[in-house]
C-alpha cells in the first residue's frame, strides 16, 4: 500500500496502516457474524465498528463496505459449524497474510519451508550423531562377545 504525494510514492503513516488493519479485521469479524446468522448483531457491528474505520475516499474500501451491507440482507441461512470453522480458518489465514504486507520483512515469518533447511544426504537416520555424548552405534550386529 503506497500513498501518492506530489507524484511520488510514500510509505503510509502508522495511522493509515492502523486504520487499514482495523478495517480488514473488522470486516472479517463482520463476515463471520453474517455467516453465523447474527443479523441484528451484524447490523449493529457494521454501523458502529466497521463504519468507524472505513475510508469512503478509497474506492476499494467503499465498495467493500457496500458489498458487506448488501450481503447482510442477502445472506443465506447459517452454515454448519464444521464447514464454517474450516472456511473461517481459510479466510483468517488470508487476512493474516494481508496484514503481513504492512510489516517490514525482518518482522515476518520466513518464506522458506523448514523442510528446506534439512540436508537431503543425511542417510537413514537424520538424527544420528546429533546428540553429543550419546553412544554411537558403530559396531556391526553379531560382533559382540558371546554372539
Amino acid at each position: 500500500m503506497a500513498v501518492i504525494k506530489h507524484g511520488f510514492y510514500c510509505r503510509p503513516t502508522r495511522d493509515i496502516i492502523s486504520r487499514k488493519v482495523k478495517f480488514l479485521v473488522r470486516t472479517q469479524c463482520l463476515r463471520e457474524m453474517i455467516a453465523k446468522g447474527s443479523i441484528v448483531e451484524s447490523l449493529e457491528y457494521l454501523q458502529t465498528e466497521v463504519s468507524a474505520v472505513v475510508d469512503h475516499n478509497d474506492e476499494e474500501e467503499s465498495q467493500c463496505f457496500r458489498e458487506l451491507t448488501g450481503s447482510l440482507f442477502l445472506s443465506p441461512k447459517p452454515s454448519s459449524t464444521a464447514t464454517s470453522n474450516r472456511d473461517f480458518h481459510t479466510t483468517r489465514t488470508a487476512l493474516f497474510e494481508e496484514i503481513m504486507r504492512f510489516l517490514p520483512r525482518s518482522l515476518k515469518q520466513p518464506f522458506s519451508s523448514l523442510v528446506d533447511l534439512v540436508p537431503k544426504n543425511m542417510g537413514d537416520d537424520p538424527f544420528d550423531g546429533m546428540i553429543r555424548g550419546a553412544p554411537q552405534n558403530t559396531a556391526a550386529k553379531g560382533s559382540r562377545k558371546g554372539d
